[in-house]
């Protein structure tokens, strides 16, 4: 009888009470009842294994003022779906230099798996420095998932969400000359 509930949880994609919420709670910070009170949609957008993305990266070289346009399919639906907020964020990191941007990152649209991302990283539109360091920049693509905050008001996390870390579904590299 114990195997056959083990298999049938196995099996079962949204599982919850008896499985312990379905999802490693190491990838999604779900864990059983602790999250009882989420709405079955919510629980469903905590609960996803990140589909991996091949960025393209335009230009792949370029001057201090160029904007880099980091370009995939999504593997994932994103947006606001129940009490949760998931989108794809791109991080990037270069030379580290005063009076330059070497560290940023910056949001995509909200969108449907297996629609086209572009995430626009433009160092004049960033705060800090409006010009790249010169040299090689490393990125990657990670999906965001946490509690949907109102449009206006205050925001007021419910005791229990759970935090999500960020997952990583693709990684870039760009150039800037001087």
């Amino acid at each position: 009888m114990a195997r056959l509930l083990i298999i049938t949880c196995v099996s079962t994609t949204l599982a919850l009470s008896a499985c312990g919420g379905g999802a490693d709670p190491e990838t999604t910070g779900m864990s059983g009842a602790r999250h009882a009170g989420l709405s079955p949609s919510t629980k469903r957008a905590l609960k996803v294994r990140a589909k991996p993305v091949s960025p393209v990266v335009k230009p792949k070289s370029g001057s201090p003022e160029t904007p880099i346009v980091v370009a995939f399919t999504a593997g994932d639906r994103t947006g606001v779906i129940g009490q949760a907020r998931r989108g794809y964020e791109a991080y990037v990191r270069g030379p580290g230099r005063i009076g330059c941007q070497f560290d940023t990152a910056a949001g995509g649209r909200y969108t449907r798996a297996g629609q086209p991302v572009r995430i626009v990283l433009d160092p004049g539109e960033m705060e800090g420095p409006n010009t790249w360091c010169s040299g090689p920049f490393h990125g990657t693509v990670k999906l965001q998932i946490g509690y949907a905050c109102p449009s206006h008001g205050a925001c007021h996390i419910p005791k229990g969400f759970p935090r999500i870390r960020p997952q990583t579904v693709g990684h870039f590299r760009f150039e800037i000359q001087q």
